[in-house]
């Protein structure tokens, strides 16, 4: 499985990089506590720091009859396409 290792936080930079999904799947990474306010009811700025580039944009999502709209899957409906279509 391929895996995004942080190399830094600012400039925030990472690199691409193998891992055995065994290592991965069904495991949790738990946030540690001092990551949490000393009151409980917080995060800290250590926290805030990680998480900004993972959740920092926002996508564009597009409507249609308000419905999402993903990509056009329109050729799937074509009979021809699948008939033409060679065995891997």
């Amino acid at each position: 499985m391929m895996c995004f290792k942080r190399l830094s936080n600012s400039p925030y930079q990472y690199e691409i990089v193998p891992a055995e999904i065994a290592n991965i799947a069904n495991h949790e990474k738990i946030i540690p506590n001092s990551w949490i306010s000393s009151n409980k009811n917080d995060v800290t700025q250590e926290l805030i720091d990680y998480i900004q580039p993972l959740i920092d944009g926002e996508t564009q999502i597009y409507y249609e009859k308000g419905i999402p709209s993903y990509c056009d899957i329109h050729h799937l409906n074509d009979i021809d396409f699948f008939s033409s279509a060679r065995p891997l």
